[in-house]
């Protein structure tokens, strides 16, 4: 496109032999020129060059600079180009259908293509910019099909929307004109379809005219664009107009003939709505007559009967429905005066009267099916569940019958589907009662007394000797009543005595959860242990003594307690043999643990005070206290290998042993204490000590030394005595 144009050419070859000669001149020349001139003249050669390239550069620069100019002047025809490239047509039609791509909007696109033609076909055929020729006919060769393939794609688009909308156009104009053909046959459905549709169309005639308007300015903007349609689009187009015509001059016509039209069906839709209402009395009758006769027939039939009306209620109002549409289209097309119209209510109200009965009916004899089944079902088989949902249907059906209907809610069908509902209502809690795992044989033979029937199952044999129960009645007596089926239930009428059995139920309960507490008590006392530990006596000797009690004293109180309740209740029929014994065990284990640990403390006692001076003072009592030692020495190393309370608190033998060392014990203890006396009466001074801090004094007193620590009790103004150390007598050096 673009070529260099050359200034001041000339051969190159006619140069050489005068520059050659130049050159060996100039080098001669500079053999004899000094270094100065030498620099000075390549200087000047060197500023010529520079010059010249300088000159080059602003020739090349104002050439790219008048390039961007002239690429600039184009760069909307590329982005025009880009533009047509990215157009959808088929996107475009869509729009079109949805009235969303006017006409203006294709007239514009339309303008925008031709203008763009134009302005490519009218492109300067070259430009010479500095040295540089540009040709401007590959790039209008280039551009001009883009706007050119968009204006054919509108030339094959436009006619085939065009065709589309007189397609359209024509197939609503016959669609309307089939609705408003008057029926053949009088046929009050067809004929009020009929009304309507002229009403309709009539309405909808107005707003067409806008459509055929619309296709008269499709038409002519083809023909200013010069987009030729095909000659069959044009002879559809054609008959748009006529058409439409036709059908304003039928819709204008059955407008004006529909007073007659009414007139005519007048007498059939008096005929039919007579027919309604003959109908509507013999359906009251019919249910009058159902609700004399429900009593003498079986569910099954009732409900047969009650279901057949009510499928003929539900046609009557279909018809009703349909009869009071169509007196409403009669009254707001007719010019006359409007008619009193009929709307069925008693129909409504007979209607759901029926519902309601063919509901009850239908719950009636589902239960009695649902209690035929089960009939034969134990009392361990029977699903409490299923008739749980049962009843939950049941008053669902009895709760919307006293909504809804006032005039059955007293009905035979009525009282019989609660009844059936009283049974289903009371029978799960019999059953689940019943089911108590607790009951035992005892509880069975007092519903059966109570009840006055049987309550045997009816496969079960005779036993004349029942099993004897186990302790106290705590297990579940697991035998043949739960076979018991749920017809004999019904047959011996368990639902009136459901307070009865319940209450036997709670008895049942009770009494077990009283066994458990009491095996729990017995279980207790049966592993309890009485502390006992191994100490040091004082002489250094192992003994066993007993340990803290506390905790021991405390449960046997609170056991206590739990059985006192136990025998004061009316539930304690179970454990009625061994409650006696087992208080009577507590009792006697209490005082047994008591008088051990009287026994301990007064063991305790003697060993503190017992000495050597109560041996010699009263030897026989010693001989008795060292008997006894050795009696509760030997106890209690027996009760520490088998600590277990309970046996020990309930042996004669350990209480009178325990009654016996106490015995000794406490005379030893009282022959002590007037020994002690007798040593205060004598010396004053010894009320200051205690019993513990005198026989420790006295049984001390061979050994001087030990007594100073008792010297300020006794004495005011003594603290310390030193004594001498000769054997031979003793003798006091110093008071203090």
């Amino acid at each position: 496109m673009a070529s260099s144009v050359r200034r001041n050419s000339r051969a190159p070859g006619c140069e050489e032999p005068e520059n050659n000669n130049r050159s060996s001149f100039d080098e001669d020349d500079e053999r004899f020129k000094s270094l100065s001139d030498r620099l000075l003249n390549r200087t000047q050669g060197d500023q010529h060059d520079l010059s010249v390239c300088y000159e080059i550069e602003d020739l090349v620069r104002s050439a790219l600079h008048g390039a961007e100019i002239l690429a600039s002047d184009y760069t909307k025809v590329l982005e025009l180009r880009q533009q047509n490239e990215s157009i959808d047509f088929e996107l475009k039609a869509q729009l079109f259908r949805r009235g969303q791509y006017t006409l203006d909007n294709i007239k514009e696109d339309a303008d925008n293509f031709t203008g763009q033609i134009s302005a490519l076909e009218s492109l300067t055929k070259s430009t010479i910019v500095e040295f540089l020729h540009f040709d401007m006919d590959q790039l209008q060769a280039e551009l001009l099909p883009s706007p050119a393939k968009c204006l054919d794609s509108m030339r094959d688009l436009l006619p085939r929307l065009l065709r589309e909308k007189c397609d359209k156009f024509l197939q609503y104009v016959s669609t309307s004109s089939s609705r408003i053909e008057k029926p053949v046959t009088q046929n009050l459905d067809a004929f009020t379809t009929y009304l309507l549709n002229i009403r309709e169309v009539f309405e909808e005639v107005l707003e067409r005219e806008s459509d055929l308007a619309f296709l008269y300015d499709f038409f002519r903007l083809l023909d200013k664009l010069k987009f030729k349609a095909p000659l069959d689009t044009t002879k559809v187009f054609e008959l748009c107009g006529p058409e439409f015509q036709a059908l304003k001059v039928q819709v204008q016509e059955a407008y004006a003939n529909r007073d007659s039209d009414l007139q005519s069906y007048m007498p059939l839709l008096t005929e039919n709505l007579s027919q309604l209402g003959r109908r509507t009395s013999w359906l009251q009758s019919a249910a009058s007559e159902q609700a004399m006769t429900a009593p003498t027939r079986s569910s099954q039939e009732a409900r047969d009967s009650a279901m057949k009306l009510y499928e003929e209620a539900q046609q009557m109002q279909q018809d009703a429905t349909k009869l009071v549409h169509i007196q409403q289209v009669f009254e707001e097309v007719s010019s006359d005066p409007r008619r009193p119209r009929k709307t069925f209510e008693e129909l409504d109200i007979l209607s759901t009267e029926l519902r309601l009965k063919s509901d009850v009916w239908q719950a009636v004899c589902e239960t009695d099916e649902y209690l035929r089944g089960c009939s034969t079902d134990t009392l361990h088989s029977i699903d409490l569940d299923k008739m749980s949902a049962l009843a939950s249907r049941v008053d669902s059906v009895i709760e919307n019958t006293r909504l809804n209907a006032s005039q059955i809610a007293d009905s035979f069908e009525v009282d019989r589907l609660e009844k059936l509902q009283t049974i289903l209502h009371g029978l799960g809690p019999v059953i689940r009662d019943l089911r108590n795992p607790h009951f035992a044989e005892r509880h069975w033979t007092k519903l059966e007394h109570k009840m006055q029937c049987s309550l045997a199952p009816p496969c079960a044999e005779s036993e004349e000797n029942a099993r004897a129960e186990d302790l106290a009645g705590t297990e579940p007596l697991v035998n043949n009543r739960l076979s018991l089926q749920v017809q004999q239930l019904l047959e011996v009428g368990a639902v009136a005595y459901a307070t009865t059995i319940r209450h036997v139920s709670e008895e049942a309960t009770a009494e077990a959860a009283m066994a458990g507490n009491f095996m729990r008590v017995v279980s207790t006392w049966e592993t309890t242990q009485i502390p006992v530990e191994s100490r040091k006596d004082r002489d250094g000797r192992d003994v066993h003594c007993i340990g803290d009690c506390i905790e021991l004293d405390a449960l046997i109180e609170e056991s206590q307690v739990l059985l006192r309740v136990m025998d004061l209740s009316t539930y304690s029929l179970v454990v009625q043999d061994r409650l006696p014994k087992m208080i009577s065990d507590l009792e006697l284990t209490k005082g047994s643990l008591e008088l051990l640990q009287i026994c301990q403390r007064q063991w305790e006692y003697t060993q503190r005070l017992v000495s050597v001076d109560f041996a010699r003072t009263f030897p026989d009592q010693a001989k008795k206290l060292q008997k006894h030692d050795t009696a509760w020495r030997s106890l209690t190393q027996g009760l520490f290998n088998r600590s277990l309370c309970l046996p020990f608190g309930v042996n004669t033998e350990n209480r009178e042993a325990l009654e016996a060392i106490l015995e000794g014990f406490e005379a030893a203890a009282k022959t002590l204490s007037d020994h002690l006396e007798i040593k205060r009466q004598i010396f004053p001074a010894f009320f200051q000590l205690s019993d513990l801090e005198l026989a420790t004094l006295l049984s001390k007193c061979r050994d001087v030394n030990c007594i100073s620590a008792f010297l300020f009790q006794c004495f005011d103004n003594v603290g310390r005595i030193v004594f001498g150390t000769r054997d031979a007598f003793q003798d006091i050096l110093q008071v203090h």
